[in-house]
């Protein structure tokens, strides 16, 4: 099951069923969650829902970067890479969403 950063259905969802629950999380280029078709910024730090996410006890995320998402540009590798360097110990997937421009993006 994916769902969006709005985390209401997640109390509904027993613990033991976490692991199975995949959480997509849009940010902005400040790291920012944004909700709605990315069209609420949160103003919530994707690090911080994260931790929260892990608390909860999910283990798969996926990162979407509104910025760079059908604009046939490079990764932005730097956001990718601060994040991927404060990712919690509990999560154990991290997929980026994102859409890639060469091989060098893989």
């Amino acid at each position: 099951m994916v769902l969006s950063a709005n985390l209401n259905i997640l109390s509904e969802i027993g613990k033991e069923q976490m692991n199975r629950v995949i959480v997509e999380l849009s940010v902005n280029d400040k790291n920012e969650v944004l909700t709605n078709n990315q069209t609420i910024n949160t103003g919530v730090n994707v690090i911080d829902k994260i931790q929260e996410l892990a608390g909860l006890g999910i283990k798969k995320i996926i990162i979407t970067f509104k910025s760079f998402e059908g604009q046939l540009e490079d990764l932005p590798r730097e956001q990718v890479k601060n994040i991927m360097f404060q990712i919690p110990g509990p999560i154990d997937k991290v997929i980026i969403a994102c859409q890639i421009s060469s091989l060098d993006d893989i």
